[in-house]
């Protein structure tokens, strides 16, 4: 099996071996190398990595619920044919050219991690975009599209 580290800047196949360069300052920890160390953890266990817009490298648990729900809407919303779409859209060019693989990924761990959450943390407009998600994937899927 392969694994993947997603940035905004695509999709690297990661590599055991990868160190992170300390040519600056070989005894200093920073936050290069912190999300460096992060993401090949997660990466060796098999967990799923958020980056943020601004570049954060996030676990899913470490998420809350309601930005969870916010990039998986986001996510959905760049898959499906506009007349799917629910709730606000806000256009992300470098998630408009993610490849369909890396958006069904990204769909699917959140929906996961957004599964073990209780729903009383969202509220009653977002519960009702997430139960529209759903329906709107299940006439997806039985069209074919």
């Amino acid at each position: 099996m392969k694994a993947y580290i997603y940035s905004p800047s695509g999709a690297e196949e990661f590599s055991p071996f990868y160190k992170a360069p300390y040519e600056d300052a070989p005894y200093e920890y920073n936050r290069r190398d912190v999300r460096s160390d992060m993401l090949v953890k997660a990466a060796l266990s098999g967990k799923y990595i958020w980056i943020t817009h601004k570049g954060e490298a996030k676990l899913l648990n470490e998420m809350a619920t309601p930005h969870i729900f916010y990039s998986l809407r986001m996510v959905f919303n760049h898959s499906v044919p506009p007349c799917f779409r629910v709730g606000e859209l806000r256009r992300y060019y470098d998630v408009s050219n993610w490849p369909d693989a890396r958006k069904a990924a990204a769909i699917t761990a959140l929906r996961q991690e957004l599964s073990t959450r209780y729903v009383d943390e969202l509220d009653s407009e977002q519960v009702a975009q997430l139960q529209d998600m759903e329906q709107n994937t299940r006439v997806i899927l039985a069209l074919g599209l």
